[in-house]
């Protein structure tokens, strides 16, 4: 055998026998595995907690992020609800601005709006900013099938009901309904009672 075919041979010996060593002591040094943990923050969750802290910027922050303006929480509240329900009439105010907002989504529990939040919690305010959006439906109904205005009658709140027999729709119809309900919430005698005569009777 020439030196040349010895040496080929004995070069591809030690890179065979190279590989089994490396095969060998690989198999028996443990793998580090190291867990990962996200540090990408939760912005649906960060948004519920600003609305609370009443951060405005992290608010923003988190819409930035993708998070949808009509997100719930695990109440199944709407996040302008939500707002509302904590005072936060700013932060209610930067939702309502966003294009996506569903001014009239209700609460799964007992199928109040942002309206009829409001309304219960004689927020003027938010009142008012509510009956300016474009989309808003005064005539929702909850689950017992009252409405805002049934509400504002029953807490003989005379200035919420004035202003929700006053709103006027994008066209310029009347668009309040005073149906029965509302009207059983009325104390015969009282002004409010009058008032809705008197808007019934036009």
């Amino acid at each position: 055998m020439n030196r040349l075919l010895k040496f080929l041979l004995c070069s591809a010996l030690i890179l065979s026998n190279t590989a089994i060593l490396h095969a060998m002591v690989g198999g028996c040094i443990p793998q580090e595995h190291t867990e990962q943990v996200s540090d990408t923050p939760n912005f649906e969750e960060e948004l519920f907690i600003a609305i609370r802290a009443g951060d405005e910027q992290n608010i923003l922050n988190c819409l930035r992020h993708g998070v949808d303006v009509n997100i719930r929480n695990t109440d199944n509240m709407p996040a302008l609800i939500t707002a509302i329900h904590y005072a936060q009439s700013r932060i209610a105010g930067i939702f309502l601005l966003q294009p996506t907002i569903d001014v009239n989504s209700a609460c799964a529990r007992d199928g109040f709006t942002a309206l009829m939040t409001a309304t219960a919690l004689e927020n003027m305010p938010m009142i008012h900013t509510l009956l300016a959006h474009a989309n808003i439906n005064v005539n929702a109904r909850d689950r017992r099938n009252v409405s805002a205005l049934a509400i504002a009658i029953g807490q003989d709140a005379l200035e919420i009901v004035c202003m929700l027999l006053a709103h006027r729709n994008a066209t310029g119809n009347f668009d309040t309904i005073i149906d029965e309900v509302a009207l059983s919430y009325a104390t015969p005698g009282s002004e409010i009672h009058r008032l809705l005569v008197n808007a019934l009777s036009r």
